[in-house]
């Protein structure tokens, strides 16, 4: 007789695989919760890194400014780059600072090799929980992150040494500076002149037209000082358009107006140094054309040769040179005004009553004999102390131009060496004259920092000539810059000569901006000394260039930028 199994024999494996189940479930649960603490703490230690290499980013970016003079030592304004670093960090929940790298917080530092470059290395840390189950005995984790900046100062402009200007008509007491000689002289313009005449800054107005709907196609126009004096013109075609171009807020002179800049440089140990000025009054002569060194009123209505008779003193621009303490590059605030020297404008025209050398004084209206303000050099102030200055030369009232001269001297009245330097500061009005076919002159001075970067040379006005007039601006190998596209240039120069004047003398770039983005590559690396940029002038035949041209050099981008580590 077979026996039958009991009903309930078959469901006892199920039970054991129910219980293995469980158990791979409890694996599994324990695993997943493992993981997702990891998760947890890679997302607190990624954010943890983003917000370390914000705060360096940060700090470096602030205290770059500073480098290198005041690394930790405070300047003028009570800043240095570590507390300018330090407070960067602390707005970016880093309190620690300023530690050695490594430790827990911010790590300023400088950077051999380049006195501009500052790193900031932040490190932080956080607890980490579900990581000590992989890694045992590891609670905490540290993330750091570094970063640096440079400030890459202005650039220096028209003067490689302690002079700016020529100074080839040196009739002052001594003997004539022994220095290689250019017909290149600083200039500026009376307010009330139109900055097609080369002033880009200077002066108040620009030619145009009030309206532009009833003259579309241009057409003949006078500038705004003919009804400014009274005078009878066709109202229609009066310009009355305000100069858009200004100077940088804070480079002001003592007569409260916006003037062009230079920089004074005084290295410790260079002694007393003098500041002297080239014909520092202004001072027009008998025609409007006038020289290099003859000052001059233009197109006025009473420019003498021009057909005036009557000698307004408010035509004749006044200049002001004011000398500052200037210990920061990118701050005007800590500026404090030394001196400053306003010689009254002289008419030396011939029918102005004046007689025996005498000149008009336009300012009093009576004759004085003018002494060394007058083509001759006048000692205008001696820095005592090493440091940073900024000379201001202003002009107020009145038209003309002005020609003038700068150079340092020391106490022996040779000009000052000891790297004592005088250069164009943001921006140069010039004059430049061409001797025998060709002439070059200096543009300005980019160092090897600027590697990688793009500038801008921008020129206004240039090519002023009776004549044809080439132009070329010169890298430091003497490599002409290839000219955008839209310029006119002379056919087989390969797009590198500008033709600024035709030769039937055209001014063909008359009262514009010309812009020329300049790529410095990534391999520019001249030598301090051997990285200055110059122009090179070219005349067709029978020319005879008078060029007052208004410059600038420029880097494209915030001269503040982060720099990208070397690992």
């Amino acid at each position: 007789m077979r026996r039958c199994s009991p009903p309930h024999a078959a469901p006892r494996p199920r039970r054991k695989q129910r219980g293995q189940a469980l158990i791979i479930f409890a694996f599994l649960i324990t695993f997943l919760i493992l993981l997702l603490g990891l998760v947890i703490d890679s997302v607190r230690l990624y954010i943890l890194t983003a917000q370390a290499e914000r705060a360096a980013e940060a700090g470096a970016f602030a205290g770059a400014l500073y480098m290198p003079d005041y690394y930790n030592t405070v300047s003028p304004d009570g800043q240095d780059a570590v507390l300018r670093v330090c407070a960067a960090v602390q707005q970016n929940g880093v309190t620690a600072c300023p530690v050695s790298v490594g430790q827990l917080g911010a790590a300023p530092a400088q950077v051999s090799g380049n006195p501009y470059l500052l790193r900031v290395t932040v490190t932080l840390q956080a607890n980490v929980f579900f990581l000590s189950f992989v890694l045992p005995g590891v609670n905490t984790a540290n993330v750091s992150r570094s970063a640096q900046a440079q400030y890459l100062p202005p650039i220096a402009l028209g003067a490689r040494h302690a002079y700016f200007g020529d100074q080839s008509n040196d009739d002052a007491t001594g003997s004539p500076v022994k220095v290689p000689l250019q017909n290149f002289w600083a200039n500026i313009n009376g307010p009330l002149e139109i900055k097609e005449n080369g002033d880009a800054y200077s002066t108040t107005w620009e030619e145009g037209w009030t309206d532009p709907q009833a003259h579309p196609d241009g057409g003949s126009f006078t500038n705004i000082r003919l009804p400014l004096l009274n005078k009878t013109n066709n109202p229609q075609h009066v310009a009355a358009i305000l100069n858009p171009n200004q100077q940088p807020n804070g480079f002001t002179g003592a007569g409260g107006r916006l003037g062009y800049n230079y920089q004074i440089i005084v290295p410790p140990g260079s002694g007393n140094v003098t500041i002297q000025i080239y014909n520092a009054a202004f001072d027009p002569g008998q025609s409007s054309s006038g020289t290099a060194t003859n000052d001059r009123l233009l197109s006025g209505p009473s420019a003498p040769g021009n057909g005036g008779s009557n000698h307004i003193p408010s035509e004749y621009m006044q200049v002001t040179y004011s000398i500052y303490s200037a210990p920061l590059q990118f701050e005007r605030a800590p500026d404090t005004l030394l001196a400053s020297f306003s010689p009254p404008s002289l008419d030396f025209y011939t029918g102005n009553g004046c007689s025996g050398g005498q000149a008009l004084d336009t300012v009093a209206v009576k004759c004085v004999t003018p002494g060394d303000t007058v083509r001759k050099w006048h000692p205008f102030y001696t820095i005592t102390n090493p440091g940073s200055y900024r000379l201001v030369v202003e002009s107020s009232v009145g038209y003309g131009s002005h020609n003038y001269g700068l150079k340092l001297t020391d106490s022996s009245g040779n000009i000052a060496g000891n790297n004592v330097r005088i250069w164009g500061w943001n921006n140069m009005n010039v004059y430049f004259g061409v001797s025998g076919i060709s002439s070059t002159f200096d543009l300005g001075q980019i160092p090897a920092a600027y590697a990688g970067k793009t500038l801008h040379f921008s020129l206004f006005d240039p090519g002023d000539s009776s004549g044809e007039v080439d132009m070329e601006i010169l890298d430091p190998t003497g490599t002409p810059v290839k000219l955008p596209a839209w310029m006119r240039t002379v056919g087989g120069s390969g797009g590198t000569k500008l033709q600024a004047s035709n030769s039937s003398g055209d001014e063909l770039y008359n009262g514009q901006w010309l812009d020329v983005p300049v790529p410095i590559p990534t391999t520019y690396n001249p030598a301090p000394g051997s990285d200055w940029w110059t122009v090179r002038y070219t005349l067709g035949p029978g020319s005879t260039p008078t060029d007052v041209v208004t410059i600038s050099i420029a880097l494209s981008g915030s001269p503040i930028h982060l720099v990208q580590l070397v690992p």
